[in-house]
């Protein structure tokens, strides 16, 4: 038991503190704590001791768990020489086209849009076109048409200067007998001069029927006795085509230019 007054042990049984000589009484000794009850006390302790060693413990493999792992990658030469050979001994696949689903490209090819004539319009229903009445019925000729009759208006006048120049009777190929460009020809007299275009160009062409208007816009340059003179000309031709071939049968001067 404890003495009550200097809590120090003092013997079981005794009736006087060794200590300070207190008479002991069982009201005023106490008990000595029990043993089983400080050993319970450590037990609790070391329990949670081991309890917070896992915790801790646990935390620490969440979180190794979580960290990204590193990763190695290892170049095998012999698996890739393994795939290369399978690759190499495999066999090859073979595909079969339909020739009629095959689309030749030169057949697909878009055609180019003809080409433009540049014109230059003088024609108007107000006007009087010696010998030509029936040039208020005609219409524009299409580009193609107008090309044509460009052409042979050109070699039509080429073969004129020949005729000029040298005699050349290849005009009269461009003519058509009995009409009044072939008197026109005809009635012309040598003059002693040449001539040489400075300018030849066709303007406009219209069409009615078989017949065909032409406008040119002519500069002649004319040689005689050392001078020379330049004449400048508007001509409206008429020209008639049919299945024998294309001919001029007359030309007046175009009345827009008074």
């Amino acid at each position: 038991m404890f003495c009550g007054n200097c809590g120090n042990q003092a013997g079981d049984g005794a009736k006087v503190c060794p200590h300070c000589g207190k008479i002991l009484s069982v009201a005023q000794a106490s008990p000595a704590p029990s043993p089983t009850k400080s050993k319970n006390k450590g037990t609790i302790i070391t329990v949670i001791i081991l309890l917070v060693a896992a915790i801790v413990s646990l935390c620490v493999i969440i979180f190794q768990n979580k960290k990204p792992k590193e990763v190695v990658y290892v170049y095998d030469e012999t698996e890739e020489s393994a795939s290369e050979t399978e690759a190499a001994e495999a066999p090859a696949t073979e595909y079969y086209v339909n020739e009629s689903d095959v689309t030749d490209s030169a057949d697909t090819e878009t055609a180019a849009p003809s080409e433009v004539f540049p014109r230059f319009v003088t024609y108007s229903p107000s006007y009087t076109y010696k010998s030509m009445p029936e040039i208020h019925y005609s219409t524009q000729a299409d580009d193609d048409e107008s090309f044509e009759l460009k052409e042979f208006i050109e070699l039509y006048n080429a073969n004129w200067l020949n005729f000029v120049n040298y005699g050349d009777r290849s005009i009269y190929a461009y003519l058509r007998p009995n009409t009044q460009a072939y008197k026109y020809a005809t009635n012309y007299g040598s003059k002693n001069i040449t001539e040489s275009f400075d300018l030849m160009k066709v303007d406009d062409v219209r069409k009615y029927g078989s017949n065909y208007y032409v406008w040119t816009h002519e500069i002649i340059n004319e040689y005689s006795e050392g001078k020379t003179k330049s004449y400048e000309y508007h001509w409206v031709y008429k020209v008639g085509k049919d299945g024998s071939g294309i001919y001029v049968e007359n030309y007046t001067k175009d009345p827009f230019y008074g």
